[in-house]
């Protein structure tokens, strides 16, 4: 898995960026062997203004050739990182189970077919 951060009008700042890889890490890890690339790009929807305005997008792409994002919204950096991390985590654990089932489906299939099953 191949991990980039990038911050979007944004101050970088050493402890959100610690604190990123660490959740990712951590949402993604014991499935890190079918992810090819993780993007997370946090940016400020409305500088200083304040308000729910934190965007973190997560991108991934699995080794598979398809790409997944999900976003999350939150008022500071730390839990929009946190949200955006368990989303994904759903998100490719969702992905990855869809493909299992259909090819389990093909299997069964070609042996009901085959008079086995």
């Amino acid at each position: 898995m191949q991990l980039s951060i990038r911050f979007i009008n944004i101050k970088p700042s050493l402890h959100v960026w610690k604190h990123a890889e660490r959740r990712l890490k951590a949402a993604l890890g014991r499935i890190a062997p079918a992810l090819g690339r993780v993007t997370l790009r946090l940016s400020d929807q409305n500088g200083p203004r304040g308000g729910v305005d934190m965007l973190c997008r997560v991108t991934v792409k699995l080794r598979n050739g398809k790409a997944l994002a999900v976003d999350a919204q939150a008022a500071g950096s730390l839990p929009a990182i946190d949200r955006a991390a368990g989303r994904v985590s759903r998100a490719v654990l969702r992905e990855l189970g869809r493909g299992r089932r259909r090819s389990n489906r093909r299997i069964v299939g070609q042996l009901v077919t085959a008079g086995l099953g």
